[in-house]
């Protein structure tokens, strides 16, 4: 009886999954793969990581870390989820293209999800740009509790120089 509600909620939570979004079958989610589009497209991934304090007033305490992954020439990316991961929050980035954020939890019966994005073109990248990716992106370089590398902080650096320097 237990197996037929864990199968039945299983598929439930599946189907309740975005269109774009497939998974591979396993034990426990273990990464996030698909493909990126366009060339000039990065993703920011914020991971949080559970951690051994004792539960708060709001539940579980976790930590939140930051990183980059790179698409490769063919256009996929590749997120591979730690043991500590609780759960992650991709945004997709591009110059002159709309950000698109999508969340995964680590799920039970779920061995990796393959979720595939093609960027739209911004129409006021400009004010995109300056009233919310700047403000946002610049916070995780500076702030050394989201244990971003010194090679993406400089990377992200860079990319925000770069897209500053086209849009004047």
């Amino acid at each position: 009886m237990r197996i037929i509600f864990l199968a039945l909620g299983l598929a439930l939570g599946l189907a309740a999954c975005a269109d774009k979004v497939t998974y591979r079958p396993g034990w426990v989610t273990q990464e996030i793969l698909g493909r990126l589009e366009p060339q000039n497209a990065f993703v920011l991934i914020e991971r949080e990581d559970q951690t051994f304090l004792p539960p708060g007033p709001n539940g579980q305490q976790t930590r939140m870390s930051v990183g980059l992954a790179q698409r490769d020439e063919k256009g996929k990316y590749h997120i591979s989820l730690p043991d500590e991961t609780k759960g992650v929050s991709l945004l997709f980035v591009a110059q002159g293209y709309l950000p698109h954020r999508m969340r995964f939890e680590r799920t039970f019966g779920v061995g990796a999800y393959e979720y595939d994005v093609a960027l739209e073109k911004a129409e006021d990248w400009k004010g995109i740009f300056y009233l919310t990716l700047r403000p946002y992106l610049s916070g995780f370089m500076t702030e050394p509790r989201y244990a971003m590398s010194a090679r993406q902080q400089f990377f992200l650096g860079q990319w925000l120089n770069l897209s500053e320097d086209q849009l004047q």
